[in-house]
């Protein structure tokens, strides 16, 4: 009887903890099973993050090493420690300076705080959406490259400050050299325009006009 305990508490405290590489995953029911040497364990959950009123789900993959915790040594009753880096998955940084996420599909999100950098490298789309306000500001300059168009969607765009544009464009998004072509427009404030201006339609001047050079027209209509 007293080896038969002794045995049977060796068996408990090898089974406390325990190395192993996922060998299946049940997504569905947010479950692995380990492989630990010859031994394959039942279902077990993972360590997530957070589990309760606030909800995080990153789930760890076949081949992925985990540590077993197990309760008075029952793997039974044991959950899935993940995030230990092995030969097959290293770190993706050699410094403490960096935080950095490496996705499978070349995906990257990283913050130097020694360089005091946020970058994110994304081979697919970004979508921010918010029920409020999004406000971003730039203690220098704020710079949006895009490879085709950018599309600006509002009721009213107000624009606070000087306006340059370089090359010519209008509402449809054609390409028309220097030549600047515009829907309805309201402008406070002084505007300067270098280049030729063509107007198709009516022009209504509430105010001064004063013209610095040569005055071509057709024809004059007095109001």
């Amino acid at each position: 009887m007293q080896r038969y305990q002794m045995a049977e508490m060796d068996r408990r405290l090898a089974n406390l903890i325990r190395w192993g590489t996922i060998e299946a995953a049940d997504y569905e029911a947010a479950r692995v099973r380990v492989r630990c040497g010859a031994v394959v364990t039942d279902w077990l959950p993972w360590v997530t993050a957070r589990a309760g009123g606030d909800v995080s789900w990153w789930a760890p993959e076949v081949g992925e090493q985990v540590l077993i915790l197990s309760p008075s040594g029952e793997t039974g009753q044991g959950v899935a420690l993940v995030g230990v880096f092995q030969a097959a998955h290293p770190a993706p940084a050699n410094t403490p300076d960096v935080a950095r996420m490496v996705f499978k599909d070349g995906a990257v999100i990283e913050y130097d705080r020694a360089a005091h950098t946020l970058a994110a490298t994304i081979p697919g789309d970004v979508s921010v959406q918010a029920t409020g306000s999004i406000d971003a500001k730039a203690g220098k300059n704020a710079t949006i490259e895009a490879g085709s168009r950018v599309f600006l969607t509002a009721p009213q765009i107000v624009v606070e400050g000087t306006l340059t544009t370089a090359g010519g464009h209008d509402d449809a998004g054609n390409t028309i050299g220097q030549e600047y072509k515009h829907a309805d427009t309201e402008h406070t404030g002084s505007y300067t325009l270098q280049g030729d201006m063509v107007v198709t339609g009516n022009a209504t001047v509430n105010g001064s006009m004063t013209v610095t050079g040569a005055l071509r027209y057709g024809s004059l209509v007095p109001l």
